[in-house]
């Protein structure tokens, strides 16, 4: 646990010892002696505004998903706006090449969650020029000015010009098919051997820069620059490989992810990001999942250094 969550937590502990006072005058809640001694630290049952006056204190409510909330208020939306349009489609695939296509297609609704509100939200109070910073800071309850601004800083975007937005985007795509013309040189190195390198690049080589470029936009093919090298997996990576590449080359045991390939050239900035591994280890607590984390990143990077010395062989 961080050390900087403790005050929060002893605060949370209070509270909840006031609360079960009041928990004691409500029967038929279940609350035992050892919830007494070590209630939860947040639990609504016994509120006087509570809905779920009837369950047990151990009940743990469950929340709605945003989606659940348009099923079952249809009117609450117009379906013809939150329809997916080809348009939409096209913009969407331009900043996200990863979509899913069986989720994200023309005819279907988008489908939203509460996170997404609340951005989009911020995103329009700000642009409206209505709502002034420290107004939308404290609707989104956020400890530092800097934060909201960096939820609303997309309503810059709105304001972009069409034509030099595009222009942006597709210069994107023709910098990832030049990058992908050398994959098959020797820079590249798939953790899984040189068979899987050579079914990765056969998928690219085949297709010249204009095709590639198709690819890209329909979401047939996909790569991007990710700390360690490059990464061809076309659906959504929980892991990402910018922030953290443990699971990129394989976690504690595994062998590597199929859709990595390393570029050996990357190896000072690994370097760097060792170093700055080793300025983090340095001040985290050693019994921390933090700490961990850390040193899985070390393992991976000398995992990264053993593939570099054997393509340089």
């Amino acid at each position: 646990m961080s050390k900087s969550a403790t005050l929060a937590i002893d605060a949370m502990k209070h509270i909840a010892a006031l609360r079960m006072l009041c928990g004691r005058e409500r029967g038929g809640l279940g609350i035992t002696e050892e919830d007494e001694a070590n209630p939860y630290l947040i639990s609504y049952q016994y509120e006087p505004w509570s809905s779920g006056k009837h369950k047990s204190y151990g009940t743990r409510p469950v929340p709605r998903s945003y989606q659940e909330v348009l099923s079952s208020n249809p009117m609450l939306l117009d379906p013809a706006q939150i329809t997916i349009t080809e348009e939409d489609l096209r913009i969407a695939r331009m900043i996200t090449p990863t979509l899913n296509p069986d989720v994200f297609k023309v005819g279907a609704i988008w489908p939203f969650g509460w996170h997404q509100l609340r951005r989009t939200g911020a995103v329009n109070m700000q642009s409206s020029g209505q709502v002034d910073d420290s107004s939308l800071q404290l609707q989104l309850k956020h400890q530092s000015r800097e934060m909201t601004l960096y939820y609303g800083r997309h309503h810059s975007r709105l304001a972009l010009n069409e034509e030099v937005r595009i222009l942006y985007i597709q210069t994107i795509y023709e910098e990832q098919a030049r990058a992908m013309q050398s994959i098959s040189g020797p820079q590249f190195a798939s953790p899984l051997g040189e068979t899987r390198k050579a079914s990765i690049v056969n998928l690219i080589s085949e297709k010249d820069a204009a095709t590639l470029i198709k690819s890209f936009k329909r979401g047939e093919v996909s790569a991007r620059s990710i700390r360690a090298g490059f990464c061809f997996n076309a659906r959504p990576c929980p892991y990402g490989g910018v922030e953290s590449i443990t699971q990129c080359l394989g976690g504690s045991n595994g062998k590597g992810c199929p859709d990595l390939l390393l570029d050996v050239t990357k190896v000072d900035d690994i370097n760097r990001y060792d170093k700055s591994l080793d300025a983090q280890l340095a001040v985290v607590h050693p019994d921390s999942p933090r700490y961990r984390a850390l040193q899985s990143e070390k393992r991976s990077i000398e995992k990264y250094h053993a593939h570099v010395q054997a393509q340089n062989r």
